[in-house]
């Protein structure tokens, strides 16, 4: 699942069995996260970075060119794959919001409130992206390569007309926190590095990830799904 925050079921539980009080002080944990920029691990490079700067410039970037005059901080500890389909959708000529995302489509496919409380996997990712008139592949990466998902990469970011948005877990790749996603901006074929553009702006700048770590990230248990994690092409 994509949260960004380890909430999950038992955040669930609280929902149904804890005081108003308590609910209210885990949303506005959830709806407050803390700014805390973190160093990256070795071997991510951050893109603003001399290095960052000569890979962005050695890459195929077309998505970055496009998707960054519309990047997106994610509102709430949980909304990646909101601030994700967002920064998409406007890349594709959408007038959006975060909160606009919620509309009575997308709500029938996963309300508000279970976002905001548990993430969304990519299921329901996928599906929520297909009521704003998109078509999302869900590929999950226990089905994939990590050359298939390197061929994706090459083929995806030299396209104008589509995206890809990533979902992984980030301790597999030496981050802190939980199940995330974020859309990749850039793909460095001579590197193998993509280009991670982290909507969780308040903890991690965009930065490269080495392509197999990334991978290995992806291919990890969705704790709702029942799924790996994987990756998502939007057109």
């Amino acid at each position: 699942m994509g949260r960004g925050l380890q909430v999950g079921g038992i955040v669930v539980a609280l929902i149904v069995s804890a005081p108003f009080g308590l609910v209210g002080a885990v949303y506005y944990h959830i709806s407050h996260p803390k700014p805390s920029v973190l160093p990256l691990p070795s071997p991510e490079i951050e893109l603003g970075s001399t290095d960052g700067q000569a890979l962005l410039a050695s890459s195929v970037h077309v998505d970055n060119d496009l998707l960054t005059p519309d990047f997106e901080t994610q509102h709430k500890a949980t909304w990646c794959g909101v601030a994700s389909s967002v920064m998409v959708l406007r890349a594709k000529g959408q007038d959006l919001t975060q909160e606009g995302f919620f509309t009575p489509e997308a709500t029938a496919i996963r309300p508000w409130w279970r976002t905001t409380f548990t993430g969304m996997p990519l299921s329901a990712l996928g599906a929520m992206l297909e009521t704003h008139g998109v078509k999302a592949e869900i590929h999950y990466s226990e089905s994939e390569t990590v050359d298939s998902f390197r061929a994706e990469l090459a083929r995806n970011l030299a396209d104008p007309a589509d995206f890809l948005i990533v979902n992984y877990d980030r301790p597999a790749v030496g981050e802190s926190g939980d199940g995330h996603l974020s859309p990749i901006g850039a793909f460095a074929a001579d590197k193998d590095m993509a280009l991670l553009l982290d909507v969780s702006s308040y903890k991690y700048p965009p930065h490269w990830v080495p392509v197999p770590a990334l991978f290995d990230a992806t291919n990890t248990p969705d704790s709702e799904s029942g799924h790996s994690r994987g990756w998502v092409v939007v057109r």
